[in-house]
């Protein structure tokens, strides 16, 4: 306009303030706008990428939680492995295992509660019966003492049960398991026969013993559970496992192995003179015959020829379960009516959880010896009865059976040797034990207890995978 007006006086036409400014204004206005323009496509991109940024973090974070739950739960399973191998033989390794192995499991369950959804009926009842276990140490004379009793016994068997529920959920880790736990036993079985024939007379088991009755019965095994009744109870469950597996297992070397183990176990067995294993062992080789193979009866006759050769301590020891005359037999028949008069007064709550030893000396009408302690009823069912009363009872019995009814079930719906091998195991564990009870309560004492009910839970995880 400037150039063709001629106006721009002695300007020239790119010198003139009026053009000059108005091109200044004009690209101050566009600067502007592409300031305006990019501070409003940066206001969109932010919230994107803020979301972006979190995905990303919370997919990293996501990859370390799988990372560090996959290692938890590898620490987890090894030390329940330990906890299973040290069991019957170093308890001091088997609390520190089983301590470590819950501590890691709290933090599995935070990040994955899902697996608290693994715990079947009978688990249920069992922990139903451990709450209201708990429940009556406030019953006892001694709440304290019974508390304690309650967490070093029914604590340890509860939280290794859960353990095994939640933890193992593959089938390779159930065959670690156990392979640990038969392991374990073996030590138990080599421990026993080195002090059987190496150990000498001294300090041996002459307590266990009726000198009069049986005066040529100088020893018998105990092992590392210190009561050779209490070894027979845990090696009639063992034995149980391994007759299953080598019953079902029909060739190779697996079988060869479970055979050979057995032989072992029954050795020992054999060696602790419990006579209330010994016929419990026979029961489940009965129903062995039964439910499995008609042809295992056979070798029951195997009995009768021995009774009728052998003129031993084994002989006479188990034909006097029919003659009498024996103290510990008498013993058990007064324990029983004086246990009986105790269920009558404390039927409904009971007398409290291992309150036993400081009832019954008001029930005792057959020794009347204050001095003598008394653990139990030497009765399974007494037992439980006395001390948590007829709720206890029935939660208990429910726990009990109920596995035997889980067992039974697995066995007869599944399809693996492995799963029925060990659903057969658990179930004549379950008889045996059962059996068992009716002369002793051999649950009292912690490994015992731990072995039944860790053999429960890992037949129920392995009859839950199978199903799954």
């Amino acid at each position: 306009q400037y150039q063709n007006t001629g106006q721009s006086g002695q300007y020239g036409p790119c010198q003139n303030p009026h053009y000059l400014s108005t091109i200044d204004n004009f690209t101050e206005q566009r600067t502007e706008q592409h300031k305006a323009l990019a501070l409003s496509a940066w206001t969109e991109r932010i919230p994107r990428i803020i979301i972006n940024l979190v995905l990303l973090r919370k997919e990293r974070i996501c990859m370390q939680v799988r990372t560090h739950s996959r290692l938890l739960s590898q620490w987890c399973s090894g030390l329940l492995y330990a906890a299973a191998f040290f069991m019957p033989w170093w308890q001091m390794g088997l609390e520190l295992s089983l301590f470590s192995a819950c501590a890691v499991m709290a933090v599995l369950l935070w990040r994955e509660p899902a697996r608290l959804r693994a715990l079947r009926w009978p688990g249920v009842a069992l922990m139903l019966f451990a709450a209201w276990a708990y429940c009556t140490t406030w019953l006892a004379p001694e709440p304290s003492a019974s508390a304690y009793n309650f967490f070093y016994r029914c604590g340890t068997y509860a939280a290794m049960y859960l353990l095994v529920t939640w933890q193992l959920r593959t089938r390779e880790q159930c065959v670690h398991f156990l392979s640990y736990l038969l392991a374990g036993a073996v030590i138990v079985c080599v421990i026993g026969i080195y002090q059987y024939f190496f150990g000498g007379f001294a300090g041996f088991t002459m307590e266990w013993v009726d000198r009069e009755r049986f005066p040529l019965l100088l020893r018998r095994m105990y092992s590392t559970l210190g009561n050779p009744n209490l070894l027979g109870a845990y090696l009639l469950m063992i034995a149980s496992v391994l007759a299953s597996f080598t019953a079902i297992y029909e060739r190779g070397y697996k079988r060869l192995l479970t055979a050979a183990l057995l032989l072992l176990i029954l050795l020992v067995l054999l060696l602790t003179y419990s006579r209330g294993a010994w016929v419990s062992m026979l029961v489940v080789l009965t129903v062995t015959a039964i439910i499995y193979d008609r042809r295992v009866a056979w070798g029951l006759l195997a009995v009768p020829a021995f009774l009728w050769l052998h003129h031993g301590q084994i002989t006479e020891r188990f034909i006097s379960l029919f003659h009498g005359g024996d103290t510990s037999v008498d013993l058990r028949f007064a324990f029983w009516r004086s246990t009986w008069q105790m269920i009558g007064d404390y039927w409904w709550t009971g007398i409290g959880w291992a309150a036993f030893p400081l009832v019954y000396p008001r029930y005792d009408y057959y020794m009347q010896d204050p001095s003598i302690v008394i653990y139990h009823a030497h009765n399974l069912y007494l037992t439980v009865f006395a001390e948590t009363g007829i709720i206890g009872f029935v939660l208990y019995m429910l726990a009990f059976w109920g596995h035997g009814v889980l067992a039974w079930r697995s066995y007869r719906t599944s399809v693996s040797h492995l799963s029925r091998a060990l659903a057969l195991g658990a179930l004549l564990a379950v008889i045996g034990m059962s059996i068992n009870g009716l002369f002793d309560c051999n649950f009292f004492h912690r490994t015992v207890a731990l072995t039944f009910w860790t053999l429960c839970a890992l037949q129920s995880t392995l009859s839950r995978l199978g199903r799954r």
